[in-house]
């Protein structure tokens, strides 16, 4: 089959065309299902039902709100995948898979969920389905998460592998980026805005379904047999009535308390069968652990980690009028990188961070002030254009400058931190 037999070919054509060119490079039985399962659900209405839900969803509970935060805690593989995931951007991220990835997992299945009792959700739903064993189900047994009766406990350690995980190959990459091309094409007819944000959604969460496949196979890399799982796990989900999983398995009290550091934010949730004593105080970054029965860690982490980011760059911004700019970022990133702690690359790239909205800062005071103090003729004209240009390149190359020379400050914050811990030991 090719274009040319289609006439005019449709979106459908061209999704049809990406798969024929797949299967002269991988198994094309795994093609053929692929290929089933997406036009199931899109000749069904199921697909068209849910993209509906999506554009018309209204949050059952206001998010970034108290009630959000107490729901979050209501699930262990939440809180597990938020403490052991990063959740820096993934400009200043080195992993494959972070918090991005898991983070529209739970609303997918709120979607769903709503699909199948043919309404929107109410906070006791979404309580509902955060207490249920739904998303272990998924993440342990994915494709075969309804067949299970007993579903085994999740630890730290999941999430630990998750994180390291790389491609096998650059084929493998391209497989999964072809099959995303193929599924845009496939399963809207008219491609805009509203299905861009759908799509994207489920693409993060095929990632990170490909993840859980390779680390429950024992695996450090994904192949192209983990892609081909987290499509078949998606489109099951999709057709699969979850609501009879979510309001049929309520989820036992699993917390048995936390060991917590005050210095970097981070924790570890104790396990059936562990006990405080088990572990000693010291927290990786040097800090003391505390046991605590519960914790906020999604709020208090994130509050915590901006605002000593945004007041570390208002204080290298004053220093820079006192100082020499080399001086002022320096200070700035060793100040925020010994505040937040944690390792050598955190303390770079949280130095980095931090310099860079300093320089910001300094910039968009430098304007103002001169817009501000002197008549400066805005007429557009060539002249204009060039001077604007040399301009947005000079204050690019400060910021820069002043990120990385941040980003070695904040090195320098990690060792001090480093020669304090030893001094107390």
């Amino acid at each position: 089959m090719s274009l040319t037999d289609f006439g005019k070919p449709s979106r459908e054509n061209f999704g049809y065309y990406e798969l024929e060119k797949l299967e002269n490079e991988f198994n094309s039985e795994d093609i053929d299902i692929f290929k089933y399962m997406v036009m199931d659900l899109v000749n069904s209405g199921i697909y068209s039902k849910l993209f509906d839900i999506f554009v018309n969803w209204k949050e059952p509970i206001p998010l970034l709100s108290d009630k959000s935060t107490e729901m979050v805690l209501e699930s262990p593989l939440l809180i597990l995948a938020y403490s052991n995931l990063q959740c820096k951007p993934k400009i200043f991220s080195s992993d494959l898979i972070t918090i991005n990835h898991f983070y529209f997992f739970y609303p997918f299945l709120e979607w769903v969920y709503s699909m199948n009792l043919g309404r929107q959700l109410t906070a006791d739903d979404v309580k509902k389905l955060f207490k249920s064993d739904i998303g272990e189900r998924i993440v342990l047994n994915l494709e075969h998460f309804d067949e299970i009766k007993i579903v085994p406990e999740l630890t730290s350690e999941f999430f630990q592998k998750l994180k390291k995980l790389k491609w096998k190959d650059r084929k493998t990459k391209n497989l999964n980026s072809k099959l995303e091309k193929a599924l845009s094409f496939l399963v809207f007819k008219k491609y805009g805005f509203e299905e861009g944000g759908f799509l994207g959604r489920q693409i993060q969460i095929v990632l990170f379904l490909a993840g859980c496949s390779a680390v429950n196979n024992e695996k450090d890399k994904i192949d192209e047999n983990d892609v081909f799982t987290a499509y078949k796990t998606l489109f099951k989900i999709i057709k699969t009535d979850i609501s009879k999983l979510i309001n049929g398995t309520p989820k036992q009290e699993t917390s048995h308390g936390y060991l917590y550091c005050q210095e970097c934010g981070g924790y570890y949730q104790l396990q059936p069968g562990e006990s405080p004593d088990d572990f000693t105080d010291k927290c990786e970054c040097g800090g003391k652990l505390k046991y605590q029965e519960s914790i906020h860690p999604v709020k208090d982490d994130k509050n915590k980690f901006w605002r000593n980011i945004i007041s570390c760059a208002i204080f290298g911004f004053i220093l820079f009028f006192g100082l020499k700019m080399v001086v002022a970022s320096l200070i700035a990133g060793a100040v925020v990188s010994y505040s937040l702690g944690g390792g050598y690359t955190n303390g770079a790239t949280n130095g980095f961070i931090t310099g860079s909205i300093a320089m910001i800062l300094v910039i968009l005071t430098t304007i103002i002030f001169t817009f501000s103090t002197q008549d400066i003729n805005l007429e557009l004209s060539m002249n204009f254009i060039y001077r604007l240009g040399l301009v947005i390149i000079f204050a690019a190359g400060l910021t820069l400058a002043g990120g990385l020379i941040a980003a070695f400050g904040g090195l320098f914050g990690i060792k001090i931190r480093e020669i304090k811990e030893k001094y107390r030991e």
